[in-house]
């Protein structure tokens, strides 16, 4: 009698689209291990994540309002389960493998610092080597976690989860050279990592971010020039190495353009007569409305040109675009908000000093290797805290106490 792991990989291979990644193909761990006799190895990924601490500290990290004290608005937390279940509902269109994308999407995010992306600025500003929350998201699963173990996932989570970022590049990058070239230089530094076996991973370098070819492959036709361009066999090498990571990371985006929109608009950062009249037009007047026409897009053009790659229309692809670009013009960068991230960046800045020269007050519960820079271990320690910690410790170590009289 089969196990019930094998049977559900053999459910997979029947059932699987031509290009989903299957479980008992994966490239393997970073550490040999035996198999569960029940759960495939995306799914014993995706539990590893979810029951991690880091994982647990995601629902006191700010999404967009720092230390929000309103019940409804997102935190790092809410947008990765958002993000988990876009991803799902692509996945299950398409008949691409539902465990890895549930992993990669819940893992995604773990390298998040407290304050958003104004933790993200001063640690990359500070740390000799850099920051970028990706790269620390894999930090997190490979050594972090578990007192410096890790959390041994697959290769295909790991990948998916380290190459998940866009920025404010193309949703779907066009891949010519100079389209490469460009992005390589202004939107995402590049890392070197060595696929079953990295540490440690320096934020900057000149190698490609995994070496390992794929056979998914992606495009998109520009409104602009009409042209379509497609990658095969050798993806570009900001794209997630599965079709199933590649899932993740345009669901990264549909999330956040619109659950960041709603919360602008909860907070009266925005009216919604504001919104531009043409997305409304053509994306849909609701959260719930836009969404769904991305997903469906997404879905529907896809299957179209036989589900080998990724594609949107080019009315949707540039309507996301341009919500993008009327949230950084309206919400990211609004001076309300800006104000909030310049006192946070303080807070970071000054803890990640205060440890650089103290240990008082420092939680240690990795045992790093004896070589370990005191700055990397700075650099993570201030990482993983949550908004609420940081701003206590900053308070303990930084701010008189009241005195008390008998």
């Amino acid at each position: 009698m089969s196990l019930i792991r094998q049977q559900i990989e053999e459910r997979e291979a029947l059932n699987l689209a031509p290009a989903a990644a299957r479980s008992c193909e994966s490239r393997g761990r970073m550490r040999p291990e035996e198999e569960c006799s029940i759960r495939v190895a995306f799914q014993r990924d995706r539990d590893r994540i979810t029951h991690c601490k880091t994982f647990r500290r995601l629902k006191y990290k700010t999404q967009v309002f720092l230390a929000p004290a309103g019940d409804h608005y997102r935190t790092r937390l809410t947008h990765v389960l958002e993000v988990s279940q876009i991803a799902r509902t692509i996945s299950v269109a398409l008949r691409l493998n539902g465990h890895l994308t549930e992993a990669i999407a819940l893992g995604h995010d773990l390298g998040h610092t407290p304050f958003g992306h104004a933790g993200e600025t001063v640690l990359n500003q500070l740390h000799p080597e850099g920051f970028r929350h990706y790269q620390q998201s894999l930090r997190v699963v490979d050594l972090l976690e578990h007192k410096g173990r890790g959390l041994n996932l697959s290769w295909e989570v790991r990948d998916g989860i380290v190459r998940h970022s866009k920025g404010r590049g193309d949703i779907f990058p066009l891949t010519t050279a100079a389209a490469h070239r460009k992005m390589t230089a202004e939107a995402l530094p590049q890392v070197q990592v060595v696929p079953i076996d990295v540490r440690m991973i320096p934020p900057e370098g000149a190698a490609e971010l995994l070496s390992a070819a794929t056979n998914s492959a992606i495009s998109v036709t520009s409104a602009n020039s009409g042209n379509t361009t497609t990658a095969a066999a050798a993806v570009h090498p900001i794209l997630p190495a599965t079709l199933e990571g590649q899932a993740v990371r345009v669901a990264d985006i549909i999330a956040y353009v619109n659950h960041d929109l709603d919360d602008a608009v909860r907070a009266g950062l925005l009216r919604e007569e504001q919104i531009p009249a043409d997305l409304i037009a053509r994306l849909g007047a609701t959260s719930a409305q836009r969404v769904d026409t991305m997903v469906r897009d997404l879905v529907e053009q896809t299957l179209a040109v036989g589900g080998q790659r990724l594609t949107m229309s080019p009315e949707i692809s540039d309507g996301i675009v341009a919500l993008r670009n009327f949230l950084f013009a309206n919400v990211y960068e609004n001076y309300k908000i800006h104000a909030d991230f310049v006192r946070a960046m303080k807070v970071v800045r000054e803890l990640y000093h205060y440890f650089m020269e103290h240990d008082e007050y420092w939680e240690k519960t990795i045992d790093y290797p004896g070589d370990t820079p005191r700055d990397r271990m700075v650099c993570d320690y201030v990482a993983g805290m949550t908004d609420r910690y940081a701003l206590d410790l900053y308070k303990k170590i930084f701010l008189p106490a009241p005195w008390s009289v008998l």
